[in-house]
């Protein structure tokens, strides 16, 4: 059972940010997460355009009480996913993101299987792992319709092979006014490095902060 805590236990005070992962989740198959938030009230997962909060997955809810489980499955053809949970109307949040073990078009007739404690098959021979590449925060600030500098990610390629999820969890942006969309930031792979573009409007203002995580099969 994976757990994301949304309060500190000792203190009772919010988490403005944190990670969990959750190693080769399998596509298509999936697993139960419990979201805590002590005394803070409810929490949320935003789906709207301005703060999406689900990425290369689906769940089953997206807000609930204290304690309360909801499942998250992973998409097929991907290698790695994200959900961001936050106390109910607090910007900030904490990212559960994990690899996505993917299966061969190919039967293995040797190699290793293993199961959960619910007897369902997690790996097989025929599984592809996704492995953790690169993480890191771009404090560079980068302006309305302008490219960060090149993230270098030592033996990166432009294939779908690798990928960069991207998060705006420690402190975001700085806006002139309304909102910084994340659907019009973009990732650009090259050989060796990536870059980021603020695509949004100029009246939006600049971005700065963001955390990358790069994964690769």
């Amino acid at each position: 059972m994976t757990t994301i805590n949304l309060t500190d236990n000792t203190t009772g005070k919010y988490v403005s940010s944190g990670y969990v992962y959750e190693n080769s989740a399998t596509e298509g198959t999936g697993f139960s997460c419990t979201i805590n938030t002590g005394s803070l009230g409810n929490w949320q997962i935003s789906t709207d355009g301005a703060w999406n909060g689900i990425d290369n997955c689906s769940v089953s809810a997206t807000s609930g009480s204290n304690g309360s489980t909801i499942t998250i499955t992973p998409d097929n053809n991907e290698s790695s996913y994200s959900v961001y949970f936050r106390i109910l109307n607090t910007p900030r949040s904490s990212l559960l993101c994990g690899s996505i073990s993917k299966p061969s078009t190919t039967a293995a007739t040797h190699g290793l299987e293993v199961y959960n404690s619910s007897g369902v098959k997690i790996v097989s021979p025929d599984s592809w792992f996704t492995r953790f590449a690169a993480s890191g925060t771009v404090t560079q600030t980068i302006n309305a319709g302008a490219t960060s500098s090149a993230i270098y990610v030592s033996g990166m390629q432009n294939s779908n092979s690798w990928d960069v999820l991207i998060s705006m969890v420690n402190n975001p942006m700085t806006l002139a006014s309304g909102y910084v969309t994340l659907n019009n930031i973009t990732v650009d792979k090259y050989s060796g490095y990536f870059t980021i573009t603020n695509n949004n409007d100029s009246s939006l203002g600049s971005i700065t902060n963001v955390v990358y995580l790069v994964s690769r099969i």
